[in-house]
């Protein structure tokens, strides 16, 4: 183990779930100025930071992106219902997660979800039973980077972040912990991980 850390906080999407949206849409459909259209208003839209967030629904984001490109109302109906498909477990990062828990390492999530999107997930993967605890942003109404999400995880669970680890692949998200005492790993790639914790 090593020694000064005795907790580590996982992301899921791109450190322990895929999330390639580009991938998703390309896989689906052949038309590129529709796939950067539908990824645009879609994925980047403000609505699905209000599902992340847990205050809007998918039938409520359903109809605010279908005002704003009608013609593809019923292609946007489908995404928001079939995207978590491409969340498919990294392997290399989960057999990590599987070691750390081995050695005696508490384990917690700390992630931007949507609900329905989570409980899939949460039922799919066995590796979620790993885990001592988690903070999905949809259920507290909180969204990484805001401070407050870092403080409600700190709180829920008495974690010491001058004990702990963060992983995450956003920059923004790692600097934020980092910012109230936590070590960080701006996660890119599972070697990271066996270096850091020398396995």
């Amino acid at each position: 183990m090593n020694i000064n850390i005795d907790t580590v906080v996982f992301d899921l999407g791109n450190v322990m779930l895929s999330f390639h949206p580009l991938e998703y849409l390309r896989k689906h459909f052949k038309d590129e100025t529709m796939i950067e259209l539908l990824y645009k208003e879609v994925f980047k839209g403000k609505e699905w930071l209000y599902l992340d967030r847990g205050t809007m629904e998918e039938e409520e984001a359903l109809e605010s992106i279908g005002k704003r490109i009608p013609e593809y109302k019923d292609i946007v109906k489908k995404i928001l219902y079939t995207w978590n498909e491409m969340l498919v477990p990294i392997q290399s990062t989960v057999k990590m997660a599987q070691k750390l828990k081995e050695q005696g390492y508490k384990l917690y999530i700390l992630s931007n979800f949507h609900k329905r999107a989570f409980e899939e997930v949460y039922k799919k993967y066995d590796f979620f039973q790993w885990f001592d605890g988690r903070l999905i942003s949809c259920d507290y109404k909180l969204l990484k980077p805001e401070e407050e999400i870092y403080k409600k995880l700190i709180q829920l669970y008495d974690i010491n972040p001058s004990t702990t680890v963060f992983i995450d692949d956003s920059e923004a998200n790692v600097k934020a912990a980092k910012e109230l005492g936590f070590n960080t790993i701006h996660f890119q790639e599972s070697e990271q991980l066996t270096r850091f914790f020398k396995m």
